[in-house]
């Protein structure tokens, strides 16, 4: 259980990220054909990116202990933010023109 617990602590971030997309973009693709389909596969990139560069973050916090970390989150979740609205024009403009 402590484990679990533990690793929830260490991609909060990316849990929050998870849960914002859900809310902000669930019924962005409905109206196209095969809609829950394309919505699955856009979280499933967002989430993806997500959560590995906050694994590869933490792995790198955890390494250099004396870094410290508020920077580093910070510019992740405005770096998260972007890719989450690139990807999502992407989808909307690029794919579904």
């Amino acid at each position: 259980m402590e484990l679990i617990v533990e690793k929830i602590k260490a991609f909060r971030y990316s849990f929050v990220h998870l849960l914002m997309t859900v809310l902000l973009f669930s019924r962005s693709f409905l109206d196209y054909e095969n809609g829950i389909y394309v919505t699955l596969a856009f979280f499933l990139l967002i989430n993806l990116t997500c959560f590995t560069s906050e694994y590869f973050l933490f792995r790198y916090y955890r390494k250099y202990k004396e870094k410290n970390s508020n920077k580093g989150y910070a510019i992740f979740i405005s770096v998260q933010v972007f890719f989450t609205l690139l990807i999502f024009l992407l989808f909307k403009l690029v794919l579904f023109a």
